[in-house]
């Protein structure tokens, strides 16, 4: 007898399993993300959120210290780049640390960037 599927995922559900301030930061960078592109496609991949626009895509992680976004490459801009660094934990990876303020500005920034270089 087939397994019963298990119910599609949402970026919804997944809020829902995050502690509060953690889905609240991760509902901002929703948001956020929704304001730089209006059309930004939502799903899950991977077990954490997906947000693909016009060719590119940016996943969301919500941890237990920090929001995680992937993969932020290196800037086309240097001054960008500079003010990515600090939140770099990796080649390909940006950490906010939920202890200090989320730039909301920059990630907003960064979604630009990676939606104009495709």
């Amino acid at each position: 007898m087939p397994k019963p599927k298990k119910p599609e995922r949402t970026i919804e559900t997944y809020l829902g399993d995050l502690a509060p301030d953690a889905a609240h930061i991760l509902d901002q960078v929703r948001e956020t993300l929704r304001t730089v592109a209006p059309n930004v496609r939502e799903s899950i991949r991977y077990d954490m959120p997906l947000f693909e626009y016009a060719g590119t895509y940016l996943y969301a992680g919500a941890w237990k210290k920090h929001l995680g976004l992937y993969p932020v490459y290196p800037a086309s801009d240097p001054a960008l780049e500079a003010e990515i660094a600090p939140y770099r934990s990796g080649k390909d990876t940006v950490q906010f640390k939920y202890a200090k303020p989320v730039p909301f500005d920059l990630i907003a920034r960064i979604a630009r960037d990676r939606i104009a270089r495709g």
